[in-house]
């Protein structure tokens, strides 16, 4: 059995947008290695899940 999501517009926009962003910040050299990305998201994902768990 095979999952599938079903896209809307909206969200089809949203990503677009997105990937039409990071294009154009690749373009004009705003890049971030990838080590620094990932702490960065971790760290993020720190931060959402103590704000989560604290109950606010």
């Amino acid at each position: 059995m095979e999952a599938t999501l079903q896209n809307t517009d909206y969200e089809e926009d949203v990503l677009f947008a997105a990937l039409d962003k990071g294009i154009d910040d690749m373009e004009a050299g705003r890049l971030t290695p990838h080590d620094e990305a990932v702490k960065i998201m971790k760290q993020r994902l720190r931060d959402y899940v103590e704000v989560q768990n604290s109950g606010n």
